[in-house]
Order: C-alpha cells, then structure tokens, then sequence
C-alpha cells in the first residue's frame, strides 16, 4: 500500500486550499476534515523538530556544574600536555649535549645529575647532586654545566648522591689554568694559577715576558682548566673570562693580575653533567 509523502501531501493540501476558497459554505466544512488528514504525514516531524529546538539552549550556563567540570578538567589536560612536551625537549637537549661529549672525548663518560640539597648552613657554597656511587659516581669527577663550564668537583659520595665543590669556593683551592690567545691557538695559550676569591671570581698573577713576545692577555679572553697530569693537547673545560687586568702591585712591570669571573652564576645551576673516566679494562660504559 502506497502512502502520501509528506510534501505531495503537503502541496496537495495547498491545491485543496485554494480551492475552497471558492466553494460554497458546505463543501469547505467537508474539506476541512479531509485536509486534517492530508497534514497528518507532516505533523510527526514537525513534531519532533520542535522537540530538538527546544531541548537546545540559546547560550551554555557558564555555571552549569557540569560544564565548568569539563573546563577544569580540559585545563589540567592542556597543562600536563605541555609539561610533558617541556619535559621531552629537556631530555632530548640533554642528550644531544651528552653525544656531544662522548663524541669530543670518548676517554670519558658523562650522566646529568640535578641538584637536590644544600651544604649544612649554606656557607661552604658546596651542594649535593641525586647520583652517587650506584651510578658510578667517583670522587674527583668533574661537573660540568652545559657541557663546557666547569661548576666543580665530587669531594664526597654515598650511594645515592654525591657533593660537589665549586670551584668558585675557597675550599677547592688553586686552579691550573691557560688564558687562550684572541685567535684560539692552543700554543698561544698562557699558563697561570688562579685562588677562588670567594666572592664568585678568581685572580691569578700572568706574566707578561716581553723579551720574548709573550702574548699579552686582555679583557674578555677565555680561562680553561688545565689537566697536567693528562699532557691536555686541547682546551679543557671552561673556567670564565677575563673581567679586569691590572698590573701587580709592587712587582716588576713583567706581571699582572687578571680577575676571572665563571659565565655562569654557579650558584643558580640546577643541573650538572657528571664527567667521569672509563675503565682502562674495557668494563665501562
């Protein structure tokens, strides 16, 4: 059994509309009926479109219980989302900085550790990192910041964490370094002894033999450690630049005093690359 559509009823009805229009009293009162019928096909949907605009608010209640749930709940995803990519290109900095190293110097391996505590009274400037001897942490390490500045040394561990000297600190005492030359000539370099102040710099006596054409140093060269034990045939890690050059006071004109300042406030270093030997015997990694 075939049925009306709803719009060949729908323009059926208007056809049957307009022409009662012309008929007579009795025959529209017969019509009427009949075109309730014809709209039957039309009512449900209209009915149930009604029933959606109504059940859809004009504007959110920014006080619905239900959607200020879902704003908190969007936030908190939203900022662990991009903690977790913060998190991401930290370690993937730090490991680009890691082979980096390895790739410079082999002879040595290199871990991050982060700083966790302060030395008892915060005087000694010394400080603990959250690595120590079950990590293969040994005393004498050097830690680096960035993978160049020198911050110090580990004079102590335990299993678990390790405690590191600055070498700003008077306790870590003379440091042996090389000025290197404007042009970054490693035979250039000018050898000298610097003392921790204890204020966050160093000052060191440089000669300057003019018999021989020694390089004079000046403002803003580089300080790098120097390992004599190792015969070090390149540049160590770094110490500072120079900040002031003066002459020595009561000495001959032949000496002065460089004032050396780290590029870094060591201080504020949260995180160290641990340098430490590999075994002769191949057990390391």
């Amino acid at each position: 059994m075939n049925h009306a559509t709803p719009n060949r009823s729908f323009y059926t009805a208007v056809a049957a509309l307009l022409l009662a229009c012309f008929l007579p009293a009795p025959f529209t009162n017969f019509f009427a009926g009949r075109l309730g019928e014809l709209t039957i096909p039309l009512s449900a949907p209209l009915h149930k479109l009604s029933m959606i605009v109504r059940a859809v608010p004009e504007r959110l209640d920014p006080e619905d219980p239900r959607l200020v749930e879902l704003e908190i709940e969007v936030g908190r995803l939203r900022a662990r989302n991009a903690q977790i990519e913060t998190q991401a290109a930290v370690m993937a900095e730090q490991l680009d900085r890691l082979q980096g190293l390895r790739a410079i110097d082999p002879s040595f391996r290199y871990i991050t550790a982060s700083r966790v505590a302060e030395s008892a009274g915060g005087k000694s400037a010394l400080f603990k990192v959250g690595l120590g001897s079950l990590s293969g942490v040994p005393v004498g390490a050097f830690a680096l910041y960035q993978g160049y500045q020198l911050v110090g040394r580990v004079s102590e561990v335990s299993p678990r964490s390790a405690t590191i000297t600055p070498i700003t600190a008077r306790a870590y005492g003379p440091i042996t370094a090389l000025v290197i030359s404007e042009d970054g000539a490693f035979e250039k370099s000018v050898r000298c002894s610097l003392e921790p102040v204890g204020d966050g710099t160093f000052t060191g006596d440089v000669a300057k033999d003019e018999e021989h054409e020694a390089p004079a140093v000046r403002v803003g060269q580089r300080v790098v450690y120097h390992d004599t034990d190792l015969g070090q045939l390149n540049t160590g890690p770094l110490i500072g630049v120079i900040e002031s050059v003066v002459p020595k006071d009561k000495a001959p004109p032949l000496w002065n005093t460089i004032v050396v300042r780290p590029r870094f406030r060591l201080s504020d270093v949260g995180v160290v690359d641990l340098r430490i030997p590999r075994r002769s015997d191949g057990g390391g990694n």
